[in-house]
């Protein structure tokens, strides 16, 4: 089977948010819950006041110059966190949005683009995940093979090679 995928910043954009919800789905342990964090701050603030306020007065401008520097700094954490987002944008031109020749068969998938050649064993294929508009074969951790529903002609044969060479459970 061979496809030619010419990739658009918008698929890019579809991969990168199914990562941000497939990342925060995996099994956490019990201390990484939302509940526990947030009794643990409650527990740090309450000692933090009784052992700073031990005397009756409550300085209200003290609350209010911490807060604005916490409030500070989270909103800085969130800006970081968006600008490292968009700095990781493929750009145009780039390795990403050009034209992909995947040849897949029982041997592998090659792919070609413009600047690189690259064959894969399905042995190389760690998952392979599913969504309304792509389907994925992840050869790391982050790292996936990207096949958009509405650029692959004949969805079912993509499909069935997948189901007969991937061995590894999804």
């Amino acid at each position: 089977m061979e496809l030619e995928i010419e990739y658009e910043l918008s698929d890019w954009i579809e991969f990168q948010s199914h990562l941000e919800k497939t990342i925060f789905r995996e099994p956490r342990r019990w201390w990484d819950s939302w509940w526990v964090n947030m009794i643990v701050w409650f527990l740090v603030a309450f000692v933090f006041f009784g052992f700073f306020q031990s005397d009756s007065n409550f300085s209200w401008e003290t609350a209010g110059i911490v807060a604005f520097v916490l409030i500070f700094y989270f909103a800085l954490m969130v800006l970081n966190g968006v600008k490292a987002k968009r700095a990781c944008q493929p750009i145009s031109g780039g390795a990403f949005l050009t034209k992909h020749k995947f040849v897949i068969s029982d041997d592998g998938i090659k792919t070609k683009g413009a600047a690189y050649e690259a064959n894969h064993k399905w042995d190389i294929v760690q998952r392979v995940e599913k969504t309304d508009r792509a389907i994925y074969l992840f050869i790391d951790s982050i790292h996936a093979l990207i096949f958009p529903l509405s650029k692959v002609s004949s969805i079912e044969s993509l499909e069935a090679l997948i189901k007969k060479n991937v061995t590894k459970p999804s």
